[in-house]
């Protein structure tokens, strides 16, 4: 079992690392949080490793809060599971997504949620979700910060995702498929 005591509280980033899924302006916008700052509040990215992974790390081992910035690959779904749940809330900037399986997966398992404003991000998540500029370090910022400071935001969106979630399932899928 994946044991995070070490490293609670943590903002989860879910999904493969790699250039569009904004790791580099994510890590930006944790160094430009007050609250990670003021919290030791640290960064999560959950997935396997995708294209230009290697720049993303980089830039992590760069920063000035290297050491509360992790990368999990290989998790089980159980693992997986158990981070969105342990996470302070889940954050998800991508600049491009087909569909942003993630988003239904915060919802769907009561992580409150940040993402983009932007394409599949936006419509996935209609108002269940707090979204930002994802070409903007200080607007990602900023959302991380309304997140951090309450408590009451963040259950406000955890309840807004877990209803949301609802409107995604594998039959109403392959119902509308046919």
């Amino acid at each position: 079992p994946l044991d995070t005591n070490a490293i609670t509280p943590f903002i989860l980033c879910p999904g493969s690392v790699e250039k569009r899924k904004n790791g580099e302006r994510l890590i930006e916008a944790v160094e430009l949080s007050r609250c990670v700052q003021e919290r030791r509040i640290h960064l999560v990215f959950a997935g396997g490793m995708g294209y230009d992974h290697e720049s993303i790390r980089r830039r992590a081992a760069a920063s000035p809060l290297a050491e509360k910035i992790h990368f999990f690959t290989g998790l089980s779904s159980r693992s997986l599971q158990a981070l969105y749940k342990s996470a302070l809330f889940t954050i998800y900037p991508s600049v491009f997504e087909g569909f942003g399986l993630p988003i239904v997966e915060a919802f769907a398992l009561g992580s409150p949620l940040i993402t983009a404003n932007i394409g599949a991000m936006a419509e996935v998540a209609a108002e269940a979700a707090l979204t930002v500029d994802p070409y903007s370090a200080e607007s990602i910022s900023a959302a991380i910060d309304k997140f951090a400071d309450s408590g009451l935001l963040r259950e406000e969106y955890r309840a807004k995702g877990v209803h949301r979630a609802h409107h995604f399932s594998w039959k109403d899928a392959a119902a509308l498929t046919r």
